[in-house]
């Protein structure tokens, strides 16, 4: 998930060769150094940044124009990449995606293997999640760039106390109290999959050498699954209207009708704008199955936590040797903990540099304790069964529409319906 952003204007002057194109299209002032030429992709918003960083490895790494890289910049969504670019021998050498794109990007031959000295490099400067999150079929095939893909509560406490939030019973109270809702999108299939996941259900796939899908083992027809599901079907019963469960309601940040949203960190500058001061994020809260029963278990809900990496294309400039190592060394420039520091300050995006996550600056961040504290309760977006994008958005949808007067077995029923297609996703 990200937040959708119109592409921004150019304003890198042409001495830096710096090109902006969508999908469809792309532009470029033509070359100026005597070095090879490198396209990078990332996203639109983060042209002008990402432009100013590939300036400066021109300047730290070579002394003479002759050598510098001519760099191109194309646009590309790190969760569109994998759909908008359809022929990778033309492709960027560099380029940004997220980490659920790992499999698709592997299967179309455009993950080169990231060499040992950098492999070592990574697992001393990034957490074990983030290298998680770059392996594919036992190998190293990306540079983790950040670990802020993921969604917490963000609650105004105006009306909601710290401890009415570590409750979603208590929060729903008080929402109910100041005659507000609470926005909370189980319909889209990244929170609804997460939910699932927050007594334990989940998944596991294998896959062939060649990275196609060999199995899929999903868990969410287990007594795991079934106390996730019920208890958030009495959570509706007992929050009724009070709880939004589309994604409406996160389309425009509102600090009248709302005063608490699941959402994730592409939006919390929105809510920050909105709400101003008031505005505090958390971990999620709890929810209880069999709540009041002899035999009630709570614990905090479930989420999903994705990385953005970036990866190199071996297909470009016809496969030439040099050129990917050249841009191996650019992907890990552009994941060092400096630049990393730098996109910190300048994007408020979450590092994955662990040096650079325990500096003050980065701690005293809402968002990213948020995102940490939840980070122990999430699941790592990494390969997902293609399935799993739209089987929960049904049986939400079933559920948010016949709370009231779903039985158990129904329930069950449904979760069987659920597993059965994760586990089909191919």
């Amino acid at each position: 998930m990200e937040k959708k952003l119109k592409l921004s204007a150019v304003t890198t002057a042409c001495a830096l060769v710096v090109g902006v194109g969508a999908a469809v299209g792309l532009s470029s002032c033509g070359n100026t150094y005597g070095g090879p030429s490198i396209t990078v992709s990332g996203p639109a918003s983060q042209s002008q940044w990402l432009n100013a960083r590939l300036a400066d490895f021109n300047a730290t790494h070579f002394d003479s124009d002759a050598d510098r890289i001519n760099f191109t910049f194309v646009a590309h969504g790190e969760d569109k990449v994998d759909s908008e670019i359809t022929n990778w021998a033309t492709g960027p050498n560099v380029y940004a995606y997220a980490s659920d794109k790992i499999q698709p990007l592997y299967a179309a031959g455009a993950l080169a293997p990231v060499p040992d000295e950098y492999v070592t490099q990574l697992e001393q400067q990034v957490g074990d999640g983030a290298m998680e999150a770059a392996t594919f079929v036992n190998d190293i095939y990306a540079y983790p760039y950040t670990g802020d893909n993921g969604y917490f509560l963000m609650y105004n406490d105006d009306y909601v106390t710290a401890d009415q939030a570590s409750d979603i019973y208590s929060l729903v109270d008080a929402a109910k109290a100041a005659g507000k809702k609470i926005a909370y999108p189980i319909e889209e299939a990244f929170y609804g999959a997460g939910a699932l996941f927050t007594f334990g259900a989940g998944y596991e796939i294998e896959f062939t050498p060649t990275g196609a899908v060999s199995s899929v083992n999903a868990t969410f027809d287990t007594d795991a699954g079934f106390k996730a599901a019920k208890a958030f079907v009495d959570l509706l019963k007992y929050a009724g209207d009070t709880i939004i469960t589309d994604t409406d309601s996160q389309a425009a940040p509102d600090g009248d009708t709302l005063v608490a949203v699941v959402d994730g960190s592409w939006n919390a500058s929105s809510y920050t704008e909105t709400v101003g001061d008031s505005l505090q994020m958390s971990k999620l809260p709890t929810i209880t199955y069999n709540k009041g029963q002899t035999d009630a278990e709570t614990a905090t809900i479930g989420s999903f936590l994705g990385y953005k990496l970036y990866g190199v294309n071996p297909q470009a400039n016809g496969g030439d040797a040099e050129i990917v190592q050249l841009s191996h060394e650019i992907a890990m420039y552009l994941t060092s903990a400096g630049v990393q520091e730098n996109r910190f300050d300048e994007l408020q995006i979450v590092p994955t540099n662990e040096t650079v996550l325990e500096m003050e600056k980065v701690q005293d961040s809402k968002v990213v304790k948020a995102i940490g504290d939840q980070g122990k309760y999430a699941t790592a977006q990494t390969a997902v069964p293609g399935n799993l994008w739209t089987a929960p958005n049904t049986f939400w949808q079933n559920v948010t529409e016949n709370y009231s007067t779903l039985t158990d077995e129904q329930i069950r029923e449904a979760l069987a319906t659920l597993n059965t297609t994760v586990e089909e996703s191919r």
